[in-house]
């Protein structure tokens, strides 16, 4: 099995998604209150546009909500499309995160191993 940042994006959303969601122009526009921008922000996928129409749609979904206006550029999109959008809609890049991922580790054999329920007495002293 390999690990890959799509198979990661698609787990951590459906693991904890947003209130609302919704495509615009190849974006997927999330929101869910509070502080967190991975729910907060528009996804660019490999169907993004670029162009100030977007921008003011997605400028106008994220206003509706109370949100200021955050995207996500994922690796798997064009290397170059973080400066692009940046220098097309007039926005700073910021928050750069790297994300790596790693084959999963082989499963030890556990054969007769204790099971202990996390609510069990003594369970931290184990």
């Amino acid at each position: 099995m390999t690990a890959s940042v799509e198979a990661l994006e698609s787990a951590s959303y459906t693991m904890w998604s947003p209130d609302e969601q919704t495509k615009i122009d190849g974006w997927i526009a999330r929101a869910c209150g509070g502080f967190t921008r991975r729910l907060n922000s528009a996804t660019g996928t490999a169907a993004a546009t670029i162009g100030h129409a977007t921008a003011d749609r997605l400028s106008s979904w994220f206003r509706h909500r109370g949100l200021p206006l955050v995207l996500r550029v994922p690796p798997m999109m064009d290397d170059d499309l973080t400066d692009r959008v940046a220098a097309e809609w007039g926005l700073v890049p910021s928050d750069r995160t790297l994300v790596m991922v790693a084959d999963p580790l082989p499963t030890a054999d556990v054969a007769g191993a204790d099971v202990v329920e996390p609510d069990t007495p003594g369970f931290l002293e184990r």
